[in-house]
């Protein structure tokens, strides 16, 4: 019997046994798949209900009289089988479910390390905006600094043009009283 736990991984990478199993076990999962549905049960109840319809009814040929032997002995078989189908389709369950668990394992602890990755990056990324906040501050106090110079300048140069101003100004008087003088 060919190893069912060997998996292909699909194009969506989940796993898939099915490309695996034999015919024996893929018929067993059919068969189980249909005794567990309402028509297998609804067919069975009617099988049952004409079983034993006839074998009442019938005065002549009855193959199976009122205990219904018979019916036990199918009864006895069909359950005999179907314990056994049901338990083969159950471990290959089963084992698909581990090997399913098994991928979502893998991809989780990918998935975490790239979480874990991205957030290496974004302390790097967090701790390049604080150096970056911390130049910029610089910058900023660096240009007020300039800019309260410049005012200050500033009103240097004013206080030294209000002096150029004043110089003129004596200037010009004093010319104008020389001037006076020599008229006189």
């Amino acid at each position: 019997m060919p190893d069912t736990t060997q998996s292909q991984t699909n194009k969506n990478g989940s796993t898939s046994p099915k490309n695996k199993m034999t015919f024996s076990q893929r018929s067993a999962d059919r068969l189980t798949s249909f005794m567990g549905s309402w028509t297998f049960i609804l067919l069975f109840c009617a099988f049952l209900v004409i079983w034993m319809a006839i074998n009442a009814v019938a005065w002549a040929n009855q193959w199976d009289p009122y205990p219904f032997i018979l019916l036990n002995l199918v009864l006895s078989t069909l359950a005999a089988t179907q314990a056994p189908i049901i338990m083969m389709s159950q471990n290959r369950q089963a084992e698909r479910d581990r090997q399913q668990a098994q991928y979502d394992y893998a991809v989780n602890r990918k998935a975490e390390r790239e979480i874990q990755d991205m957030q290496k990056e974004l302390k790097s990324i967090q701790q390049q905006l604080k150096k970056t906040d911390k130049d910029r501050q610089i910058i900023l106090n660096d240009y007020a600094a300039d800019k309260k110079s410049g005012r200050q300048m500033e009103n240097i140069l004013k206080e030294l043009e209000s002096i150029k101003r004043l110089l003129r100004k004596t200037k010009d008087e004093e010319i104008k009283e020389i001037k006076k003088k020599r008229k006189k």
